[in-house]
């Protein structure tokens, strides 16, 4: 990708359509498309005076290269759009860049546009990346993509292979990864990141493994935050020697300042725990994860929150508490949601153990079942019954055993004691306590099974053995 020279504070450049890699697919044939006409891009206030697009081009620079606080960007944006309209086609990238950075898709869709009629790759890939965000299923887009990525467009290629990852076409794997490794090669971090994602995955052997952590290091190298995390998740999974913990801390490190709030979150973690060749750093922790969540990262806004809950690292704020923990669950982390749950009551604490529960947390799915099953109301039965079913499938043993007794007393469902019998079983098993409990008491009642009082007895003594007190009461 051709470096715009842009100073830290210019928004960067977005990351288009690439995100993380599945299935892989490819394309068809190259399409040649004919390009709609655009009007001329209208330069922003305030007016400016430059009679070509080199001295347009030479004063957007200088302009850029002004400290900070007398940066004028709207005088910037003006200068590179009339760059674009004078014919010089790269400019109409950064004008389109700055334009859609402000929010104005219609102006940033037209620079694009332009510098694409005039032959430059990386506009034809910023208009498709915009194309496509309104309509994935865009052929016109697509034929755009491809031929910026024909011409070069190292950035281009990594999109093109993010939009044959989503048709979902596996058999059209390999030329989709070979065109993943071809921009990495032409040294596109993006693209090195998703090449070693993929192939750190796949079982490739030491050799691919090898190349999978190559290419992931280019990209960190490159900036590219997630593969910085990813690349010190790949570390972690071996050797955890003090060495490897510098540089996994490092990596962390690396991948904040890029801008990764995941980064950020684990770094802060590392701070917490004292490792990386930290001592421990609460007050560090905090500054951490309020960056990663201002980034972000959900996991991030939890630890911030809990840190903040307990007066670890900065003075404790209940309120500041609560307000990242509600940003954590709203993106998305099941945990924090529990937590906000425990501190609510009535049906905002139902709502809240529910979507923690939709987010995955099993314990939360036995909650809701929990609160519901009391509720005397066939659809309240029915609501618990699929409450610990999902807190079963998602592997709590306990809820198994809490749906095992629906079942088998017909609650929210037919009686079926063969059915419960099953889960109950299945609930010990997996060391639940109440499921060895229901187990035995069907065994001894002989329901769903002939009565067997003998073997009722050796699942209690197992279940005693292991540490359950009820079972060990059962026994006397």
């Amino acid at each position: 990708m051709r470096s715009l020279g842009r100073a830290p504070e210019t928004p960067p450049r977005r990351r288009g359509v690439s995100g993380v890699l599945g299935a892989l697919a490819l394309l068809g044939p190259l399409l040649v498309v004919p390009l709609p006409s655009h009007a001329p891009a209208q330069a922003q206030a305030p007016a400016i005076r430059c009679g070509t697009a080199r001295a347009c081009l030479a004063r957007a620079r200088a302009e850029e290269r002004r400290p900070a606080a007398r940066r004028d960007a709207a005088r910037i944006e003006a200068y590179f759009a009339r760059a674009c309209v004078l014919g010089a086609a790269p400019a109409c990238v950064d004008a389109g860049v700055l334009a859609e950075a402000r929010g104005d898709r219609g102006e940033a869709s037209s620079r694009y546009g332009r510098g694409c009629e005039a032959g430059d790759a990386l506009a034809c890939r910023d208009l498709a990346v915009m194309e496509l965000a309104a309509d994935p299923a865009s052929v016109v887009a697509r034929g755009r993509l491809e031929s910026a990525c024909q011409a070069g467009a190292a950035l281009a290629c990594t999109d093109l292979a993010a939009v044959w990852v989503r048709d979902g076409l596996p058999e059209q794997a390999e030329p989709a990864r070979a065109l993943l490794d071809r921009a990495c090669d032409a040294g596109e971090p993006l693209a090195c990141a998703h090449a070693g994602s993929l192939r750190l995955h796949e079982a490739e052997g030491p050799e691919g493994r090898a190349r999978a952590i190559a290419q992931l290091e280019a990209a960190c190298t490159g900036r590219v935050g997630h593969a910085c995390v990813e690349l010190a998740h790949a570390l972690e999974l071996g050797s955890r020697d003090d060495a490897t913990e510098r540089r996994v801390r490092g990596l962390y490190e690396v991948a904040c300042d890029a801008g990764d709030g995941l980064g950020c979150g684990n770094l802060a973690v590392m701070r917490s725990e004292g490792r990386g060749g930290l001592a421990p750093d609460p007050a560090g922790a905090v500054d951490a994860f309020r960056r990663g969540c201002t980034l972000g990262a959900a996991s991030a806004c939890f630890g911030l929150g809990l840190h903040l809950d307990r007066g670890e690292g900065a003075r404790a704020d209940l309120g500041a508490a609560g307000v990242a923990m509600q940003s954590s669950c709203d993106g998305g982390y099941a945990r924090a949601c529990t937590f906000l749950a425990y501190r609510a009551t009535g049906d905002a604490a139902l709502a809240l153990h529910r979507r923690a529960c939709a987010l995955g947390e099993a314990s939360a799915c036995d909650e809701v079942g929990e609160r519901r099953v009391v509720v005397p109301s066939v659809e309240a039965q029915r609501d618990a019954l699929e409450a610990f079913r999902r807190g079963c499938v998602l592997g709590l043993p306990a809820a198994c055993a809490h749906e095992a007794e629906l079942v088998r007393h017909g609650r929210g469902t037919a009686r079926d004691p063969a059915a419960a019998l099953r889960l109950h079983a299945s609930a010990c098993r997996r060391g639940s306590e109440e499921g060895c409990l229901g187990f035995a008491d069907m065994l001894t009642r002989g329901e769903g099974t002939p009565a067997d009082p003998a073997r009722a007895r050796i699942v209690l003594e197992s279940a005693c053995r292991g540490g359950g007190e009820r079972a060990c009461v059962r026994l006397r």
